[in-house]
């Protein structure tokens, strides 16, 4: 199935709590390694055990440095370190949890975008989230900053990742003035 095409993609600037969420990850990333580690010297695995293991370890140490100095997200070594918690502590349930953080990882750190097309507005949200012109009170994109009005009195303001220029605002105020006018003139 094709991607959708939209006449105006819209990429909100980052939210700033990614960096707790950074902190709490390399904290948890730690433990997973120093749990490995221990494992590793307090249980008597075989050979090809004890390799998986110092693979796991190494593989979170490097890519946690990787990420870091890179700005990259941490969910590679959130996968390794449920993989190696699951495969030497057989701690099923630590593993799922390791496993679900990086998942939610690629959902808090994942780009926002708002799509506006014919058919409505769409946040790219986890769920997807569309609403119909129908549905939508108003839009405006001002000084850097788009406004989602809709009639359900939820408002949705966030500032631009990039700078617009007044034309721009201009044609894509337009627009947006157009579908909601010609759905407000249906209804």
């Amino acid at each position: 199935m094709a991607a959708k095409t939209y006449d105006y993609i819209i990429t909100i600037k980052p939210s700033k709590n990614n960096a707790a969420f950074d902190w709490i990850t390399q904290f948890l990333l730690f433990i997973a390694a120093a749990l490995l580690i221990y494992s590793l010297i307090k249980t008597d695995y075989p050979d090809k055990q004890k390799i998986a293991g110092i693979i796991c370890v190494v593989g979170i140490a490097g890519i946690w440095i990787y990420s870091k100095l890179s700005g990259s997200n941490y969910r590679i070594a959130l996968s390794l370190a449920a993989i190696g918690i699951w495969t030497l502590t057989y701690n099923l349930w630590l593993g799922i949890a390791y496993a679900v953080l990086a998942f939610v990882e690629k959902q808090v750190k994942f780009k926002q975008e708002i799509g506006i097309d014919d058919d409505g507005v769409t946040f790219n949200s986890f769920p997807k989230k569309t609403y119909q012109w129908h549905e939508v009170s108003n839009v405006v994109l001002k000084d850097g900053i788009i406004t989602v009005d809709l009639h359900n009195n939820k408002i949705f303001q966030k500032e631009l990742e990039s700078d617009t220029t007044p034309e721009m605002e201009k044609e894509f105020n337009e627009f947006c003035r157009a579908h909601m006018f010609s759905f407000a003139a249906k209804a």
